[in-house]
């Protein structure tokens, strides 16, 4: 039971809204968004797991800054309670 692409897409909205977004970074949002519309729900424990790893050899944090990486982990989490209510 997967989401919705626009609903993934909106969650993660805030994410790269108003900064410059580098290749990566958007390669590694569209893969979560392709996860999640297959799954429904990541772990963020699956971020440090092969495909996102194949993206930069220091896993999310090699390019995100800290504060991005406890967004993303945030807004994982808030879509994995939504899915399990």
């Amino acid at each position: 039971a997967g989401r919705d692409l626009p609903a993934s897409a909106s969650a993660f909205a805030c994410l790269l809204t108003g900064q410059t977004t580098k290749r990566y970074q958007s390669g590694f949002v569209h893969l979560i968004l392709k996860h999640l519309t297959n799954l429904g729900f990541i772990d963020p424990a699956l971020l440090y797991d092969s495909p996102f790893t194949d993206f930069h050899c220091h896993c999310v944090e090699g390019g995100f800054s800290p504060g991005d990486v406890k967004q993303l982990v945030s807004v994982l989490n808030t879509v994995r309670e939504n899915a399990a209510a």
